[in-house]
């Protein structure tokens, strides 16, 4: 199991690795400790070696965004095997209200 970092109203943990013909896949789960829903969820997913310097980085999708309160799984694919991974969340958009919607 990878140690994994996020900050925020964001939280992130359960790394394991798959493989998926010769490709290293890394799956996770990124939970939404806010209220409302995010859309356009983009993360960027950072192996670290164990001086803490980045020896990959990669910025993924979360398909469909995250509900409020809740967590969403997410894949990372082609990052190099790490003690250490750090998970920020580079963008998003909360969904406050489509009532000014016309």
């Amino acid at each position: 199991m990878a140690k994994l970092a996020c900050e925020g109203a964001w939280q992130s943990n359960h790394a394991s690795l798959l493989y998926v013909g010769v490709c290293r896949v890394y799956e996770m789960y990124v939970h939404n400790n806010h209220g409302e829903f995010a859309l356009s969820v983009r993360l960027l997913a950072q192996a670290l070696d164990q001086s803490g310097a980045v020896v990959g980085q990669r910025i993924e999708w979360v398909p469909g965004g995250i509900t409020g309160f809740s967590r969403a799984y997410f894949e990372v694919p082609h990052l190099p095997p790490a003690d250490t991974y750090r998970v920020s969340v580079w963008e998003y958009t909360w969904l406050q209200s489509d009532g000014d919607k016309r």
